[in-house]
């Protein structure tokens, strides 16, 4: 046992940012993300659906009023956290490929958009240099435009780094069913469209404070959703606002939910994200630490760390186990790239055991 847990401890003191191991499985598991072993198909991403008049979106259209704007952060568009992911072995790489892949897929609908082609499919395959389009052709003129859509894609592609390509061009078939649907969604969407234009102009002209404001519509429900921060005290008034814009459009009721945000938290909660995210990737990719679940408390001072574990409260390492789970965290904290997100802030940390015993 003294052997086990002086292997884990040796795992475990290595810096975050350079010490994340994955056994076979894990590198297998990655790379199967990013398509290199998945025989039965090469393709990265499969299935894509896109247009470039964006007619399979979500249906859901966010407004952010510009009165001021607080962002949710992620690791993945902040350039301190993926200069730290960039160190961690095969997630890294995963990273890197899918980012290559979002850039092949944002020119190719680049060029869509500006030669007027109607893609509904886009598939790439890195490790074959291959890239598969299902295009809309009601007039029956793809046979005659191929030839310049792959020379428009690659030269795009080559202009940028990523090609050449070898490019399939598809027609897409829509089934009666698909336009149906397709019919209803797009009016849908206009519908979104309108009314996340019309709120946030009239919210705007009544000085209302609003954080953001988002307008879902889909089969099953309508509802507007708006953030304010819990210092707004016209929240009747603003409903009031929402339900006139809605009438004077002659739309059918929304249901409406607005939630306060304290602002001082969600800087705090913003500031660490960077830390939270690194942290939950890093325990939870690696099975040696045991941790099914990962939770994080900015409601009040001192900021929480809650740890599951699948360890028993009843093995006879359990304790020293959460403890070296808190040290590593702690270590982390505590390292020069974590210290100016940190601050001063006060933290406590709490290892639970599989059943729900404190073991740190």
């Amino acid at each position: 046992m003294e052997d086990k847990m002086k292997n884990l401890q040796d795992k475990m003191n290595k810096t975050v940012l350079k010490e994340i191991r994955f056994e076979e499985k894990h590198k297998q598991n990655v790379l199967r993300k990013v398509g290199y072993l998945n025989k039965t198909s090469n393709f990265e991403r499969t299935k894509k659906h896109r247009s470039s008049l964006g007619k399979k979106i979500t249906y859901s259209v966010c407004s952010v009023l510009l009165l001021f704007t607080l962002l949710i952060g992620s690791a993945f568009v902040s350039p301190a956290m993926a200069r730290m992911l960039s160190e961690i072995p095969y997630l890294s790489y995963f990273l890197n490929q899918e980012d290559q892949i979002i850039d092949i897929e944002r020119i190719i609908l680049d060029v869509a958009n500006k030669e007027d082609y109607d893609i509904w499919d886009i598939q790439v395959s890195k490790a074959d240099k291959e890239i598969i389009l299902a295009i809309r052709d009601p007039e029956n003129k793809l046979s005659s435009l191929q030839n310049n859509i792959r020379k428009s894609v690659n030269d795009a592609l080559q202009s940028e780094n990523l090609g050449p390509y070898s490019i399939k061009i598809q027609r897409y078939e829509e089934d009666p069913l698909d336009k149906e649907l397709n019919a209803k969604q797009d009016i849908r969407m206009a519908e979104v469209k309108l009314l996340s234009d019309e709120l946030s102009k009239e919210l705007k002209k009544q000085n209302f404070n609003i954080l953001e404001l988002q307008v879902n519509y889909t089969k099953e429900s309508r509802l507007i959703k708006l953030e304010v921060p819990d210092t707004e005290n016209q929240i009747e008034e603003i409903k009031e606002e929402i339900n006139k814009v809605i009438q004077s459009e002659e739309l059918d009721s929304y249901k409406i939910e607005i939630d306060k945000i304290n602002l001082k938290i969600r800087e705090q909660e913003q500031r660490w994200k960077p830390i939270t995210n690194v942290l939950e990737r890093r325990l939870q990719f690696n099975e040696d630490y045991k941790v099914n679940l990962l939770s994080f408390s900015f409601e009040s001072l001192p900021v929480t760390f809650t740890i599951n574990t699948s360890v028993k409260s009843s093995d006879s390492d359990a304790k020293e186990y959460g403890n070296m789970i808190e040290r590593e965290i702690k270590q982390y904290i505590k390292s020069d790239e974590s210290y100016e997100v940190v601050k001063n802030d006060p933290y406590k940390i709490i290892v639970y055991s599989e059943d729900k015993k404190k073991i740190n």
